[in-house]
């Protein structure tokens, strides 16, 4: 993914099937599903900056996945 991004901690995507989900649920919203980035091991998901951090969240949280924002070098903040 190029240019400025920003990150949130996906609790509960753990495999391809939530990704799709992601995918499916988000890509409209950043301006297609290519700009998002998953980083599984780390539950990370990454998308570009000038996206409303807020309105992923509210998507994803519809999904039953749980977003949190991104703490760099621990994942979520507490």
């Amino acid at each position: 993914m190029k240019g400025r991004t920003q990150a949130l901690r996906v609790s509960g995507m753990d495999c391809a099937e939530e990704v799709a989900l992601l995918r499916r649920e988000l890509g409209a919203l950043v301006g297609g599903a290519d700009r998002l980035g998953f980083d599984l091991v780390a539950g990370k998901l990454s998308f570009p900056s000038e996206i409303d951090a807020e309105a992923v969240r509210r998507r994803i949280d519809a999904t039953g996945m749980k977003a949190l924002p991104w703490r760099a070098g621990g994942g979520a903040r507490a």
